[in-house]
């Protein structure tokens, strides 16, 4: 007899009439009847978020009788299909096996590359701050790292394609050392029979159409560019290092380039007590300009500097969260399905690499200034301490498998870098639950339309 699934989510809609039911292991949804959905939820308990949501998180599924959850022809099949109903609960454990496994090992190598520490403004929150601002990528560290890039596909033959991330500092400020990555990397995929993907990540203050059209046809995919709020706010958060603000001239070439065709652009706002009474302007802003259907909101939370327990608890990030992505719904603005989550995590994934402007390889770009965090280099490639990391920061999820926790496919077990904020170790107990309780009853309806 088949079982509900561990890992369904029950959202209630429309007050109540209905209920959309979410698997967070297959991706999958399934609008029912409020009778139904308590047949998929016998064992469901209330979340502890304000928003009504009840997650499948306990040792037991509940048997679906014959009449449940309609009397529809093919609908038990076809719930089985979407991974909310499941033959049993042995086997949807080994379906998670082989989820976490693709996790964990992808056939992608994905490279952060951090060629220079340049940037041209002072972030007051700035998470590499303190960093030597003229440290980048020489003409032999670029080739070590190219050869660094080469070595790494030759030993994983399991790979199919290369992603490049090009990040900072603020890659924007070389844009040659940048355009000479990507030409290598086109050659090298291309030699190795590997897709190429790339993605930006910039302040906005150096980006032109020309730019993105010649990189589009090279394998650019993303860029993304952060504003934290109308002008007033976002220029004294985000000014240059002569105090000059930066606001408008990042909006107008967001602008010049929000009609190219072929890649994702996204602005990302950094959330925190600073600013977030403000995000309704800065959405109203980018309405004004045209912009809504352009990009997407990238709504994150601001998190610090390596100090050991500054971070707020996980449901005031959730209020918080929550409360800007009612703007973001408000206005109409794309977002992410999982607002916050940074994925996939680099911390936990095989073959992927964080390479800072001098050529040390790190699992995280929030830790490129611990010495602690380094695993390596592009001239003597992962030491040992990288497999070691990597296994150790995978056991997170045991806590989470051991409760079959419904938001366990989401999180993984939670950042890693918050981890070790708050406990002092990458491997740290890091559940994020009540912030889901909070976001995913809004973010869930909205991003699937209904």
């Amino acid at each position: 007899m088949p079982v509900a699934s561990r890992y369904n989510l029950l959202l209630p809609l429309h007050g109540e009439q209905q209920t959309l039911v979410f698997n967070t292991l297959r991706g999958s949804a399934v609008v029912v009847q409020p009778q139904d959905a308590d047949r998929l939820g016998v064992y469901a308990r209330p979340g502890s978020g304000s928003q009504p949501v009840w997650r499948s998180y306990g040792s037991h599924s509940p048997e679906v009788d014959q009449a449940a959850p309609t009397d529809s022809p093919g609908c038990w099949d076809t719930l089985l299909q979407l991974g909310i109903l499941v033959e049993t609960a042995d086997a949807e454990e080994r379906t998670l096996a082989a989820f976490l496994d693709d996790y964990w090992h992808p056939r992608t190598l994905k490279l952060t590359m951090a060629y220079t520490a340049a940037c041209q403004m002072a972030c007051g929150y700035c998470f590499q701050s303190g960093r030597n601002l003229k440290a980048r990528h020489s003409p032999a560290l670029f080739q070590g790292t190219l050869d660094f890039i080469e070595q790494q596909v030759k030993c994983h033959p399991e790979l199919e394609g290369i992603h490049l991330g090009l990040f900072g500092g603020e890659p924007l400020t070389d844009v040659a050392m940048a355009t000479s990555y990507i030409d290598q990397l086109q050659i090298l995929s291309q030699k190795h029979n590997l897709s190429l993907d790339i993605s930006l990540t910039t302040n906005g203050l150096n980006l032109h159409p020309d730019l993105i059209l010649d990189w589009l046809p090279k394998g650019l995919k993303y860029v993304r560019v952060t504003l934290d709020g109308p002008a007033k706010i976002h220029d004294q958060r985000r000014p240059t290092h002569g105090n000059q603000p930066t606001f408008h001239r990042i909006l107008s070439n967001l602008r010049r380039i929000s009609n190219i065709a072929g890649f994702g652009l996204g602005v990302s706002i950094n959330l925190d007590q600073g600013n977030e009474g403000a995000i309704g302007d800065l959405l109203d802003i980018l309405v004004e300009a045209g912009l809504r259907t352009q990009i997407e909101i990238l709504l994150e939370a601001t998190l610090p500097t390596y100090k050991l327990g500054t971070l707020e608890d996980h449901r005031s990030q959730g209020l918080r969260m929550s409360t800007a992505l009612d703007q973001v719904m408000l206005r109409g603005f794309r977002t992410p399905l999982y607002p916050g989550l940074c994925t996939p995590c680099n911390f936990v994934q095989s073959n992927n690499f964080v390479i800072d402007w001098s050529g040390n390889l790190f699992r995280c770009t929030f830790t490129m200034l611990d010495p602690q965090a380094v695993v390596g280099s592009v001239g003597e490639g992962a030491r040992g301490v990288n497999q070691a990391l990597l296994q150790s920061v995978r056991q997170a999820v045991g806590h989470c498998r051991a409760m079959q926790c419904a938001y366990l496919p989401l999180c993984g077990g939670g950042c890693r870098y918050e981890a070790d904020l708050r406990t002092g170790n990458w491997s740290g107990h890091n559940c994020p639950l009540e912030y889901w309780d909070e976001v995913l009853p809004r973010s869930i309806p909205y991003t699937l339309g209904i």
